[in-house]
C-alpha cells in the first residue's frame, strides 16, 4: 500500500514544486506544468522499487509521508498562498 499510495503522493509533490519553480524561473505555467508532470512520471517508479525493496514499511510511509508534505509546503511558500510568505 505505501509503494501505490505514497509513491503517488511523492511524485504529485514533486510535480507541483516544480512547476511552481519552473514558473517562478520564467517558464510559462503550462510548459512548466506539462515538463514536471513527466518528470514526476519518471521518478515515480524509482520511488516505487525502493518502497518495494525497503525492508520496514514504517521508514517507507515516513520518508514518503514528509517528503510529501516538504513539497506541497515549499509549493506552497514559493507560489505565495501562504500568509507571511512575502508575497
Amino acid at each position: 500500500m505505501a509503494a501505490i499510495v505514497g509513491t503517488y503522493a511523492m511524485a504529485w509533490g514533486f510535480g507541483a514544486l516544480g512547476a511552481v519553480v519552473g514558473a517562478r524561473l520564467g517558464m510559462a505555467p503550462a510548459e512548466s506544468s506539462a515538463l514536471f508532470g513527466l518528470l514526476a512520471l519518471l521518478v515515480m517508479p524509482v520511488i516505487a522499487l525502493w518502497a518495494l525493496a525497503a525492508g520496514r514499511v514504517g521508514r517507507v510511509w515516513a520518508v514518503l509521508a514528509v517528503g510529501t508534505v516538504v513539497q506541497i509546503a515549499l509549493a506552497y511558500l514559493i507560489r505565495g498562498l501562504v500568509p507571511g510568505s512575502g508575497a
